[in-house]
């Protein structure tokens, strides 16, 4: 028997799986970075062609938006203070808070995130920067369609 791999795009997949439940609720992108992942370990060996069970790789995929990642790190993102008034360096605030975040001398990182966090997650701009530092510290792929996505 002899086993022929030929790359498949998410459309001709979608065409093929898309009913299924770990297929219907993918996007294109998240699709595409399956089935590159397929291509990779079936590269990885050289010259053996391997059998992937398609869905072994699906099954342990997630794909979320930048609100869900900061959700999900949550907990933890107090300790990125650094990286999060680099982001917030760089974002546009409005009231009270744009006046917090530039006129707060002597008062550190730390501080100005842990007291600030929640008015600053209401900024769509500050919760895609803090997703970006999560992202990428927690292995996360930001998908061209702007979601992250990891093969857990």
């Amino acid at each position: 028997m002899t086993t022929i791999f030929t790359k498949l795009n998410a459309q001709q997949f979608k065409a093929a799986f898309g009913d299924h439940e770990l297929v219907k609720n993918l996007s294109d992108d998240a699709i595409n970075y399956c089935l590159e992942a397929i291509e990779r370990l079936q590269e990885s060996v050289s010259g053996s062609i391997l059998d992937i069970d398609w869905r072994e790789v699906f099954k342990d995929g997630v794909e979320i938006t930048d609100k869900e990642l900061v959700e999900r790190y949550k907990d933890t993102l107090i300790q990125y203070h650094d990286h999060l008034m680099t982001v917030a360096s760089t974002v546009k605030f409005d009231g009270e808070l744009a006046v917090t975040m530039e006129n707060e001398d002597g008062v550190s990182n730390y501080m100005l995130i842990k007291n600030n966090l929640p008015a600053l997650l209401e900024y769509p701009d500050f919760v895609a920067g803090a997703a970006g530092v999560l992202g990428r510290d927690n292995f996360w792929h930001c998908l061209q369609n702007g979601k992250w996505f990891k093969l857990v």
